[in-house]
């Protein structure tokens, strides 16, 4: 697992041009972004999402990740891996939020993504509510920002 320090430390990394891939490993969906850093500024392109239902996976296998669902991870998480590898990034990082964190089996996902070359950092309730809210304003402070989650959406 990847700690808070060392993100922080990655990116304040030297100051010519470095891109770099990152990953929201949602309950409900993986969000795929890749961005870039030239001269101090920032900008990211979101690649893809894909729906992969980790949550509903966790909820419905008895607080487990399943082979089959397994597979769809490693798929999805190479695949990006090598677009990243592709357009230059040397790194790609990812953060894991409630499903995994969850997953009584959520180890073999953070080993999965190590073999895969991706750092994850697993994070906890406060952790992935202050990475929302960098994400939502980058970084501005004193805004407000609401997200229901997936399990505020879908079927009522």
């Amino acid at each position: 697992m990847i700690s808070e320090s060392t993100i922080t430390q990655l990116s304040r990394a030297k100051e010519g041009p470095s891109m770099v891939g990152a990953i929201d490993m949602g309950s409900k969906n993986f969000k795929f972004v890749f961005g870039q850093k030239v001269n101090g500024r920032v900008t990211t392109e979101l690649i893809r999402k894909e729906q992969l239902e980790i949550g509903k996976e966790v909820t419905e296998n008895h607080g487990m990740i399943g082979r089959r669902k397994f597979r769809q991870i490693e798929d999805t998480l190479s695949q990006f891996v090598s677009y990243c590898r592709d357009r230059g990034a040397q790194t790609v990082l990812a953060i894991a939020t409630s499903a995994i964190r969850n997953a009584r089996n959520h180890q073999q996902v953070i080993d999965l993504a190590g073999e895969i070359g991706i750092a994850i950092e697993v994070a906890e309730g406060e952790r992935e509510g202050e990475v929302g809210y960098l994400a939502a304003t980058g970084g501005v402070p004193n805004k407000l920002v609401s997200d229901s989650g997936s399990k505020g959406r879908g079927k009522k």
